[in-house]
């Protein structure tokens, strides 16, 4: 009887883990995307790790940025943070699912300065940034925070926040798009924003979020980011296209790309869990092929077997997990300029279903003008 009673317990405790690992909320959604120069996190014990590209971040870290050095950290699917050089962050509250305009999101900034682009909020949404006794609240907007001892600066270029002083030292202040406001213990003084305070929201206003992050190839991020920042660094007189290409230039990989407007896709290797990397890169190369099928091979790239490169500027990524005897492969379709999704869809499958999911993805993709129109 013994014997029964612990063999029971022992599948009750299993299927609890299961069902716990299947419905717990995904709260490794805040990650530190992409940094140049010198950057650190600084965990809760006061260990210090060194930044990684695509490098999930959690509560109670600390981001440090160095001289001539910048970070870019986003939170769930809506929210993206330009950290400057010599920055100090703490990541108090974070969002515990992509969705992160519709939960608690609350960063203390220790020093430095911060851009944000901040989706409309849900209205279950907070976020909030807090320096010193001021707490900076926003609703959805384009914004930057930047303090030093004592003085607070907050520059709005699209939006509304409103600050508040948790000592009462003064009353809400609402700063409205176009305005800029600066604390100093109680001295306050409003004024327009100049066109260097519009020329320093370039890169922020210019980027968002990589929803498919935790499914998206390092390296994909990194050459995005790359061309991103390239682009917005170099001079006006340049065209997008040749800012891409003189980036590129050192690497010969990308001697060969043909500039041009055409809309390819570019499919990317999709992620394994659960299952042999031989599994998945045997269903992502009939992925390929069925969609070389379907638009034809001028339109779908391949990295892994392409040899004359062509400019692809839609991502395709995704990854396939296996539960039992069910497969569930996740697609995003990304735009390789701006960052935004164009098309995801989940499927769940047995394995003999795997080809007609396929199918099913493929000419929903084929279909879509989102993805093939400019």
């Amino acid at each position: 009887m013994k014997k029964i009673v612990t063999a029971l317990t022992l599948v009750i405790v299993i299927l609890l883990v299961v069902i716990y690992i299947l419905v717990k909320p995904e709260t490794d959604v805040t990650y530190l995307d992409f940094f140049t120069g010198k950057v650190e996190i600084i965990k809760e014990n006061r260990s210090i790790e060194p930044a990684e590209i695509k490098k999930s971040l959690n509560i109670k870290d600390t981001v440090k940025t160095a001289d001539n050095s910048k970070a870019y950290i986003q939170y769930g699917a809506d929210i993206i943070c330009e950290v400057r050089e010599n920055t100090e962050l703490l990541l108090e509250t974070l969002p515990e699912s992509l969705k992160s305009s519709n939960e608690k999101t609350s960063i203390r900034l220790v020093e430095g300065k911060l851009s944000y682009m901040v989706d409309k909020l849900k209205s279950n949404g907070v976020f909030n940034v807090r320096y010193n006794t001021n707490t900076i609240a926003v609703r959805g907007t384009t914004f930057s925070v930047e303090g030093k001892e004592n003085k607070l600066i907050i520059a709005v270029k699209e939006g509304i926040v409103k600050v508040k002083n948790e000592t009462g030292v003064f009353s809400e202040i609402e700063v409205l798009g176009g305005e800029k406001v600066e604390i100093d213990g109680n001295i306050i003084n409003k004024s327009i924003l100049t066109n260097n305070d519009f020329n320093n929201f370039n890169t922020i206003s210019s980027i968002r979020p990589i929803a498919c992050i935790k499914c998206t190839p390092k390296e994909y991020v990194e050459d995005y980011f790359d061309w991103l920042l390239n682009r917005n660094c170099n001079t006006p007189q340049k065209t997008d296209i040749e800012n891409f290409k003189d980036k590129n230039s050192k690497n010969d990989k990308f001697n060969e790309i043909k500039h041009d407007s055409k809309i390819r896709l570019n499919v990317n290797q999709l992620a394994a869990s659960g299952i042999e990397l031989k599994e998945a890169t045997d269903i992502t190369n009939k992925f390929y092929n069925k969609l070389v099928s379907f638009k034809g091979n001028e339109n779908i790239l391949y990295k892994k077997i392409l040899k004359s490169e062509k400019n692809s500027n839609r991502q395709l990524t995704g990854r396939i997990n296996k539960i039992g005897e069910n497969y569930i492969i996740a697609v995003n379709v990304t735009n390789g300029e701006t960052g935004k999704i164009i098309y995801n869809q989940i499927r769940t499958v047995k394995e003999s279903e795997i080809d007609k999911a396929l199918d099913n993805f493929v000419e929903v993709i084929g279909n879509k003008s989102d993805i093939w129109n400019n």
